[in-house]
């Protein structure tokens, strides 16, 4: 992780856990379970759709909100996100603060969704966009 990240997130007293590849940070996610996971967009012989798709697959972090750090990209917006299977795109470079905000509105974003009732629309939205379907629910 790059020491800008960490002294960006540092600030926010987040605890950062890094992974040298994706296969380290899918065991990382099983292990921890993060409230949101970064990512970049230029990753050694993998695109970030492929890797965004291995951090999804375990169940466990199938819904954790993802942040994709983006070199020369701006302009994206959250429907560009989706499209990668991302909650949220900042663009680098970025500032210390720009990075905390995104961070911050994904945690926001996150909690609210999951204080909604069980009939979360949001989330069955992302579901359906990932081709599982809505999560099953018990009976009442």
């Amino acid at each position: 992780m790059p020491p800008r990240v960490a002294e960006a997130l540092g600030v926010a007293r987040c605890e950062i856990i890094t992974a040298k590849d994706v296969d380290a940070a899918v065991a990382a996610c099983a292990k921890v379970e993060p409230r949101v996971v970064l990512t970049t967009s230029v990753l050694r012989a993998l695109k970030v759709e492929d890797a965004i798709t291995q951090l999804r697959a375990p169940r466990r972090t199938a819904e954790h909100p993802l942040l994709v750090m983006m070199s020369g990209d701006t302009g994206r917006s959250e429907g560009d996100a989706a499209k990668l299977g991302a909650q949220d795109i900042v663009a680098k470079p970025f500032s210390n603060d720009e990075l905390l905000a995104h961070v911050k509105a994904l945690l926001t974003r996150s909690r609210s969704e999951a204080t909604v009732t069980p009939d979360n629309p949001a989330r069955d939205a992302r579901a359906l966009r990932r081709g599982t379907g809505p999560p099953s629910r018990a009976p009442p």
